[in-house]
């Protein structure tokens, strides 16, 4: 019985490292419209913090 909970948990991490991953690769891609919605919100150097967080959701995908 513990090897369909470990399957499982192993499922769940890939599918949330997915996650991460997909929002990571959209910060990439679509740079410029969430800077404009960061300068929009009085975030300083919005591209900056947007590639700051992309890297971020990178790392974390890729560590889960």
């Amino acid at each position: 019985m513990a090897n369909i909970y470990n399957v499982a948990f192993l499922i769940g991490r890939v599918l949330i490292g997915a996650f991460f991953l997909m929002a990571a690769f959209n910060h990439f891609t679509k740079r410029r419209m969430m800077a404009g919605y960061a300068r929009m919100k009085g975030t300083p150097a919005p591209e900056v913090a947007v590639t700051g967080s992309g890297v971020l959701l990178l790392l974390g995908g890729l560590s889960l």
